[in-house]
């Protein structure tokens, strides 16, 4: 779906989220001013910002990332790793699906460049990742 207009009501906005996760160039700001407009498109837009910024933070750590955990609680999963060579840690409460959509990133290298176990995507995290997307279809 690209739209230069405002997005429709119903659009889920978890799909739109893990789309601009997964693909981050097909939602271009500067060509849909419009659609950006929208509350949900701004929300998603700053959510996949968000766990963009964490894929560049752990790409960039690779096997330096220690302490990785993950905790679920309801429908959010905390998120909490730390970079010890760099006295970094961070924490994050992300929901499943940006969850699974980062795993989906972090994992489209080669395996070598995942930076923590917790971190390498499953077969249920693409599973995930592709139902989400088949909302915007």
């Amino acid at each position: 779906m690209i739209a230069r207009e405002a997005p429709r009501e119903d659009l889920d906005i978890a799909a739109l989220t893990v789309a601009m996760i997964v693909a981050p160039g097909v939602y271009a700001r500067n060509r849909m001013f419009a659609f950006f407009a929208a509350p949900v498109a701004a929300r998603a837009r700053t959510r996949a910002r968000l766990v963009r910024s964490l894929v560049l933070e752990l790409g960039r750590a690779r096997a330096r990332v220690a302490d990785v955990e993950l905790e679920a609680l309801d429908d959010a999963i905390t998120l909490r790793f730390a970079i010890p060579r760099m006295a970094f840690s961070r924490t994050l409460v992300l929901t499943r699906e940006e969850l699974a959509a980062l795993r989906f990133v972090l994992s489209r290298g080669e395996p070598v460049d995942v930076p923590h176990p917790a971190l390498v995507a499953s077969e249920a995290d693409r599973a995930v990742v592709e139902a989400v997307l088949k909302k915007l279809a």
